[in-house]
């Protein structure tokens, strides 16, 4: 049981890391995030487009070319370029999906407290009640979208995500302090 704890802990703080590192990239350098997440999507599904094609011709001394392997290596490949062809409304739609991420993590993080509450100390309590409504109202304005640029939004988002790090890791060593 120990052990679980010990590897959830250690996800907490690679979590908060990343966390804090992307959302400080985020906030330094917007534009060059928001394109390269677009070109890391494409770059991925195209490898493994790639990788199906050679599964499928290495396949194709046994079988057919056109097997599962194949169809599968092109249909990758056209969805990578897709995502290059449409990149400008990827990144329009990606606010209003972050939004959604962080309204979901909000809730999920008060459905968390709710059910763990009564081993917080009391005077804590207000504080997760008020970081997931600060999570849940700041996912809703991402989705919302009050704004007219979207690297505004976006970093906000990285602002988000600096603070969702800072909080987990006082989070995680509150809790070691109750423990």
């Amino acid at each position: 049981m120990r052990n679980i704890v010990n590897q959830l802990e250690k996800f907490t703080v690679l979590r908060t890391i990343f966390y804090l590192a992307f959302g400080i990239l985020i906030l330094m350098n917007p534009q060059l995030v928001f394109k390269s997440v677009i070109y890391i999507i494409a770059g991925y599904l195209a490898i493994l487009g790639l990788i199906n094609l050679f599964q499928a011709i290495r396949e194709s001394k046994n079988e057919s070319l056109f097997g599962y392997e194949f169809i599968t290596g092109v249909m990758l490949l056209l969805f990578a370029l897709i995502v290059l062809i449409f990149a400008k409304a990827i990144v329009s739609f990606l606010p209003i999906m972050l939004g959604i991420l962080i309204v979901l993590n909000g809730l999920m993080q008060l459905s968390n407290a709710s059910g763990g509450i009564k081993e917080v100390n009391p005077r804590y309590r207000i504080s997760i009640y008020v970081y997931c409504g600060l999570l849940v109202a700041a996912g809703i304005l991402l989705i919302f979208n009050p704004f007219k640029t979207v690297l505004v939004v976006f970093r906000i988002f990285g602002g988000i995500l600096v603070f969702m790090g800072i909080s987990e890791l006082a989070h995680f060593f509150l809790q070691k302090k109750v423990n």
